[in-house]
């Protein structure tokens, strides 16, 4: 404990410590604990005149430490009168004065030391538990815009369940962390108010971004996002196009937060590029290896059929319903038709066309794969 704080900590632990509400009237307590905090301000400020910066930090951040366990051991002692059969009135009220008092000389130090104040600190658990009330207001606050905005469930959900993990019992805060959340969702909920169009998930992501969000969480989410716009695609140029794409609008955005949520991990749009660009960096691999494959000759790049699309999907199709062919997924069937198959028609098939041709109505197109097959089976017969 620090000199200057001795007579503040002996009074509250006077408090604490005492079976009644000790020997101050709430008044008199009032009085004492005020005139303690003016003489710590003014110590402090003594002390610190002639003194370079890092040794004035380490004295403030000894004070702001003391007054913190005092506010912990404080708010344990209310809990701990509250929960009994018969609180002692007097003695609850005493406490809450001292808290209030220990309260403003946290607040004191801030104000009157901004610059060696140390914001890194952790809050004292009540602050901390009112900091998790605001927010869950304001959580809230930012679900109902995105309702309001017509933004789908599942996006809400995700948003949601998001930041619901700042909210969690173990979870604490700097200072400057509840600085930055209360002026977060301040500003993201600003936005979805003064939006003029239905919002989409990328939209708020990158707003999300702009405001330096760099929770691990958020990091996940886009991540998640990014690779199911990548399943999507259809082919490797698609891929190639939405990654280049979501590299560029990252690069543009605005930051409208100069301060990161913390300051210990990477800024976010840093670890989204580097996101990007391990993908990007993935898909030329993959380029690189059929490359050297196909000229080597151990993989064809392409076999051209005489089938049309509509009768390759057909013939494919066939050998899939007869167990020639065995999938757990349609979709990497498609995909590996239109990476390496060519037609007469088309020398690229896209995805889409192939799946269409797949499940849609068959036609004319049945009679001339059977020919085919028929051709097939006579071929057989004659040489084996």
């Amino acid at each position: 404990m620090t000199y200057e704080l001795l007579n503040f900590s002996r009074i509250i632990h006077t408090e604490i410590n005492e079976a009644s509400s000790g020997n101050h009237n709430p008044d008199q307590l009032d009085s004492e604990l005020k005139v303690e905090s003016t003489k710590i301000r003014d110590t402090i400020n003594q002390r610190i005149a002639s003194m370079e910066p890092e040794r004035c930090k380490s004295i403030l951040l000894q004070h702001q430490q003391a007054i913190t366990l005092l506010l912990n051991e404080l708010e344990n002692a209310i809990e701990k009168e509250n929960q009994l059969s018969t609180p002692n009135d007097v003695k609850n009220k005493n406490l809450i004065s001292c808290r209030k008092a220990a309260e403003d000389l946290m607040a004191l130090l801030k104000s009157d030391f901004p610059i060696y104040f140390d914001y890194s600190m952790l809050l004292n658990q009540r602050a901390t538990e009112k900091l998790k009330s605001k927010l869950k207001e304001q959580i809230t606050g930012f679900s109902d815009l995105l309702k309001i905005e017509a933004v789908d469930y599942q996006t809400i959900k995700i948003f949601l369940l998001l930041f619901e993990q700042l909210l969690h019992p173990k979870k604490n805060f700097s200072y400057e962390q509840s600085a930055y959340l209360e002026d977060f969702f301040d500003q993201l909920n600003e936005w979805c108010s003064a939006t003029d169009k239905q919002l989409e998930t990328l939209e708020i992501i990158q707003t999300i971004v702009s405001l330096n969000f760099n929770h691990p969480a958020f990091y996940h989410l886009c991540c998640n996002y990014f690779t199911k716009a990548l399943e999507k695609c259809e082919n490797i140029s698609e891929q190639y196009r939405i990654l280049n794409f979501l590299k560029k609008i990252f690069k543009q955005v605005f930051k409208l937060s100069p301060s990161p949520y913390d300051r210990k991990l990477p800024v976010i749009e840093e670890s989204i590029q580097r996101f990007l660009d391990a993908e990007l960096d993935y898909l030329s691999s993959l380029e690189a290896t059929a490359e050297d494959l196909s000229s080597s000759g151990l993989l064809e790049r392409n076999f051209k059929v005489t089938f049309t699309i509509r009768q390759l999907a057909i013939f494919i199709h066939l050998q899939v319903e007869a167990n020639i062919i065995l999938t757990q997924s349609p979709k990497a069937i498609h995909q590996y038709v239109t990476k390496h198959y060519s037609t007469l028609e088309s020398e690229k098939i896209s995805e889409k066309s192939f799946k269409n041709a797949y499940y849609g109505n068959k036609g004319n197109d049945v009679e001339k794969v059977i020919d085919k097959i028929v051709t097939m089976l006579v071929i057989a017969q004659e040489k084996y």
